[in-house]
């Protein structure tokens, strides 16, 4: 049975830790040997205490045992679920069988309408697992890293395009990201200011979000969360100019002092590719991002029949 994290779970959490376990499911802000990223009863607590939080951990109970624990991200008003964490036992796959399909059921029964999960591309068993239970692939993403010494160049670079994100620029960022996420589908497309607002504030208590501007005009969005001394730095360009591509990078590194970068881009984002193994950055692992639809419960409505119903017939 699927349940809502509950805090009387705390012993068997424990005992399921203990297990030889495996998250299946990648998560971009844990890059370095994720295949063994534990599962945090630290993060699983907090969770329950966050008053304002977008994710929800379900777990898979069966007699107070516990056969999986899974992360689900809410987005788009509930309309989108992405599985941020999968932890299962390893070669347990039938056990991850019945945990998605308990999962669906309960997607279905919310209002979603698909549910996201990225996996590294070596992971064929858990791969095949999921597309014979109609994942399709959404997206192939790379994730590069590179480490830098002292800019040489800092002379050259104007530090004052890239500053902070403030309110005023709020709402034409998100006009951008909707434009920009309708032209090419995305998993975290923002379905309306308000929301978008919302997931932005929690955002900023994890992450640095900034802003390259010039003449008035925004060429990226900028969002940079620091994790065992790693910087995972998301770029998103509102430009497909090769040169201010290099000169976002150039003085995001430099203002931020940043020196291990790590970030994931779309291998369909060629242009973005060329740019970064230009710059310097190596192809560390690939990934999949699948989807599957989730079929909504078709809900009957109750007809009623008036008895001794007396049609007048006119003389």
């Amino acid at each position: 049975m699927i349940r809502n994290l509950n805090p009387i779970f705390l012993p068997s959490l424990i005992f399921f830790k203990r297990e030889e376990i495996i998250n299946i499911s990648y998560n971009f802000l844990s890059p370095l040997d994720n295949d063994k990223y534990n599962l945090s009863i630290k993060n699983i607590m907090k969770n329950v205490m966050s008053l304002e939080n977008k994710s929800f951990y379900f777990l898979d109970v069966n007699k107070f045992m516990i056969e999986s624990v899974i992360n689900i991200e809410k987005n788009n008003n509930n309309y989108i679920w992405i599985i941020k964490e999968f932890h299962i036992k390893i070669n347990e796959f039938s056990n991850m069988i019945i945990s998605l399909e308990k999962l669906f059921s309960i997607a279905a029964s919310k209002g979603a309408f698909k549910i996201f999960i990225t996996v590294e591309e070596n992971k064929l068993k858990y791969t095949k697992i999921l597309n014979n239970l109609d994942f399709n692939l959404h997206d192939e993403k790379l994730s590069l890293s590179k480490k830098f010494i002292t800019s040489k160049n800092k002379n050259k670079i104007n530090l004052d395009k890239l500053r902070n994100m403030n309110s005023s620029d709020q709402f034409n960022i998100y006009q951008m990201l909707s434009k920009k996420s309708k032209d090419n589908f995305s998993e975290e497309l923002p379905i309306n200011f308000n929301q978008w607002l919302k997931d932005q504030k929690i955002k900023e208590d994890i992450a640095k979000l900034m802003i390259f501007e010039e003449n008035s005009e925004i060429k990226s969005f900028i969002e940079i969360t620091n994790k065992d001394n790693m910087d995972y730095v998301n770029f998103i360009f509102f430009t497909n100019n090769k040169k201010k591509i290099v000169e976002i990078i150039n003085t995001t590194i430099t203002k931020l002092k940043i020196s291990n970068c790590y970030t994931i881009i779309s291998s369909k984002n060629e242009t973005l590719l060329n740019c970064l193994i230009n710059e310097g950055f190596q192809v560390n692992k690939k990934y999949q991002t699948l989807y599957k639809n989730i079929k909504l419960p078709i809900k009957l409505e109750k007809k009623y029949y008036k008895k001794d119903l007396k049609i007048g017939v006119p003389n």
